[in-house]
């Protein structure tokens, strides 16, 4: 009778233990799917806010040259995590290296080398396709011809150890110049984040076997610190991708996602919301005079001046320099003029930074949906109009 309860035990231990190896694996399976997918989707983001500052350069009032320097500067200049970096090429035929930050003797060359003939998939519209080590950028090129967008994997030499790995690459288009911005990941940094996990998880599979109770805690306890850790990442990655680092408001990515959500409900509904422009007056001569430093200290208090005289519901964004943008759901044009009286009036208090009293104002334009516009064209249109003629006639009082 012992004996059956003994190997009855054993049994049981046995289909336990088999049970959480399976239910390790089968996680430990679907975790490195979740890293890849995470730092695909990660890269993504990264490269359509860099896109979103290229955008923002091209509608600034200076000469295309002027403004191809600024893009070039930016590019040369941006970094994130560690290996990684943004270039840009042309999307004629054959293409050529507009600026690559780390291997500066391919700027301005023609990129027919056989040397780039390192391409293995495309990715656009969720379909793939397989290439056999075709030219790199000629496939790039290719891909923003039918899809403006998409992924490409390729061999790449590795900064830190100079050695050929794949790489994931993330690539748009830049229709105004015809250029095409991207920026990759390398995989095997992906393969040793997986590798370091599943590390994680083999360390404590041998004690296992005797001190299940106990291990089981541990691994569960391992496994929730993971995904957090994962979470935090994925939190981090999207605070980069959708939020002013200057004001900590939502930036004009994180805007125009906001803005499509809301004109799809309030259409859906039949429901009215407004969007207001705010343009500080005045503010070049603030940092021409006490410098960006004390610039950047009045844009981060008048943000949250105006973030603290909104609704709670409402959305307000900094999508320029000194510029603005405000969402109001739910509102008819009966309760705008009460809102932008309270916006004057907070922005408009003497700010006080160390020993100096900064008297500031803003300039305020809106519209509202339906009655303005059916459309973002048409109702950013409205609102910006009025803004600049707000500002034209605070001139004119002057």
């Amino acid at each position: 009778m012992r004996f059956d309860i003994r190997k009855l035990i054993y049994i049981l231990i046995a289909v336990f233990v088999s049970s959480i190896a399976v239910i390790s694996f089968y996680n430990i399976t679907l975790l490195k799917e979740k890293i890849y997918n995470e730092k695909k989707k990660s890269i993504k983001n990264i490269v359509q806010t860099t896109f979103s500052a290229i955008e923002y350069y091209q509608k600034l009032p200076i000469p295309d040259q002027q403004k191809k320097k600024l893009i070039k500067q930016l590019i040369n200049s941006l970094r994130f995590e560690k290996n990684n970096y943004f270039w840009i090429i042309t999307d004629t035929l054959p293409p050529k290296m507009v600026i690559h930050p780390l291997d500066k003797n391919l700027n301005g060359k023609t990129l027919t080398s056989k040397q780039f003939d390192c391409s293995t998939m495309i990715e656009s519209n969720n379909t793939v396709k397989k290439l056999n080590n075709e030219n790199l950028f000629t496939a790039m090129v290719s891909l923003v011809k039918k899809a403006d967008n998409g992924y490409i994997i390729y061999k790449w030499k590795k900064p830190d150890s100079n050695k050929t790995v794949q790489k994931l690459s993330y690539i748009i288009k830049i229709p105004h110049y015809n250029w095409i911005l991207g920026s990759g990941i390398y995989i095997d940094d992906i393969e040793k984040e997986y590798k370091n996990t599943l590390f994680q998880y083999l360390k404590f599979i041998i004690p296992l076997f005797f001190l299940i109770i106990i291990l089981t805690a541990v691994i569960l306890k391992k496994i929730n610190t993971l995904q957090k850790k994962l979470h935090a990442k994925q939190k981090s990655i999207e605070n980069i991708a959708y939020t002013d680092q200057l004001t900590e408001l939502l930036n004009r990515a994180s805007f125009d996602k906001k803005f499509e959500e809301i004109l799809n409900e309030s259409c859906k509904k039949n429901k009215k919301f407004s969007i207001l422009f705010l343009d500080l007056d005045n503010f070049k001569p603030i940092n021409d005079t006490y410098g960006h430093d004390i610039g950047d200290k009045v844009l981060k208090i008048v943000a949250k001046r105006v973030k603290n005289s909104l609704r709670k519901n409402d959305i307000i964004a900094r999508i320029g320099g000194d510029e603005f943008v405000v969402l109001l759901p739910e509102v008819s044009k009966e309760n705008i003029s009460e809102i932008i009286m309270k916006l004057n009036n907070a922005v408009k208090k003497p700010i006080k930074i160390d020993s100096l009293l900064i008297q500031t104002s803003v300039s305020i334009g809106y519209s509202v949906y339906p009655d303005d516009g059916k459309n973002k064209f048409d109702l950013i249109k409205k609102a910006d109009k009025l803004m600049y003629l707000d500002k034209q006639q605070k001139k004119q009082k002057d």
